[in-house]
């Protein structure tokens, strides 16, 4: 099973984007606020559903907001393909 963990560096923030440097490329990546928090959790801990119901439960107690597993899964699906493409997970 699929344990995504982030590459990179954290190397600066913009006003709304975290910046992150290739480990080896060394191009320089601007992440908006949900990579980067999808970035961050990307520990190699995490499963794939594991981190679904992660951000299902701080969305819940942190925004007070519900979010269907169905909504997460596809957002942080597409989230893990930019981040993967841009060479930040592996």
């Amino acid at each position: 099973m699929w344990r995504p963990t982030k590459k990179g560096n954290i190397i600066g923030e913009t006003e709304d984007k975290v910046l992150i440097e290739h480990p080896v490329q060394r191009d320089v990546h601007k992440l908006q606020p949900f990579l980067y928090y999808v970035w961050m959790h990307c520990d190699g801990s995490r499963t794939i559903d594991q981190l679904i119901n992660l951000i299902i439960q701080e969305a819940k107690s942190k925004l007070n907001i519900e979010l269907s597993s169905e909504h997460v899964n596809k957002v942080l699906h597409s989230a893990l393909e930019q981040l993967r493409k841009a060479g930040l997970i592996e």
